[in-house]
C-alpha cells in the first residue's frame, strides 16, 4: 500500500487587469510505512546498559507495524513480537518517525527513570534508525539499526490503529 499526500502551492496575480493562477508541481509531504513485520538488526557494539559497559553483541527485534497518513500527519504504531509486549506510537516529523516513552534503567548502581526514544526513516520496505536511552546522571546510549519488512502482520499480534492514536 502506497499513499502519498501532496501539497500544491498556488499563487494568484493580476496582469493587465486580469487575474490568473500559477500552480507548481505537487510536492510529496509524507509517506506511510508499509504495514508488516519488520526485523530490526542492531550491531551490538554499544554498551548493553548504563551499568554494564560491555557490548552485548549483535541482536534483533521483531516489530509489527501499521501506519496511516491522515490530514494531521503520518503516524505508525508498532508492537514488539516476542518477549514483553511494548507498544510504540511514532509520529512523522520531517521525514523521520519518532517515538519516546518513559523506561526504567540501571544507572549509577540504582534503578533510575529515563526515556527511550526510537526514530527511523523509511525507504520502501526498509527502515534505518536509532534507539537512544537516556537516564540521568549517566550518558545516553545510542544504538543504530537497520530493518527490513519480512512478512505481513502476524495473526494474533494486536497493533493499535494508527488512525485512532
Amino acid at each position: 500500500m502506497t499513499i502519498t499526500r501532496v501539497a500544491v502551492v498556488a499563487a494568484v496575480g493580476i496582469v493587465a487587469g486580469s487575474a490568473f493562477a500559477v500552480c507548481s508541481s505537487p510536492i510529496a509531504s509524507a509517506t506511510p510505512v508499509p504495514d508488516g513485520l519488520y526485523r530490526l538488526n542492531f550491531a551490538g557494539t554499544e554498551p548493553s546498559d548504563f551499568d554494564y559497559p560491555e557490548p552485548r553483541g549483535p541482536y534483533t527485534w521483531l516489530l509489527a507495524i501499521r501506519s496511516a497518513c491522515p490530514a494531521a500527519g503520518c503516524v505508525a504504531t508498532a508492537t514488539n513480537v516476542g518477549g514483553v509486549s511494548t507498544t510504540y506510537v511514532f509520529r512523522e516529523n520531517g521525514g523521520r518517525y519518532i517515538s519516546s516513552q518513559p523506561q526504567g534503567f540501571a544507572c549509577g548502581g540504582k534503578k533510575t527513570a529515563g526515556i527511550s526514544t526510537m526514530s527511523f526513516t523509511a525507504s520502501g520496505t526498509s527502515l534505518s534508525g536509532e534507539l537512544v536511552e537516556s537516564a540521568s546522571p549517566c550518558q545516553p546510549i545510542s544504538r543504530s539499526f537497520t530493518a527490513v519488512r519480512e512478512d505481513d502482520l502476524p495473526s494474533g499480534v494486536a497493533v493499535a490503529d494508527p488512525n485512532s492514536v
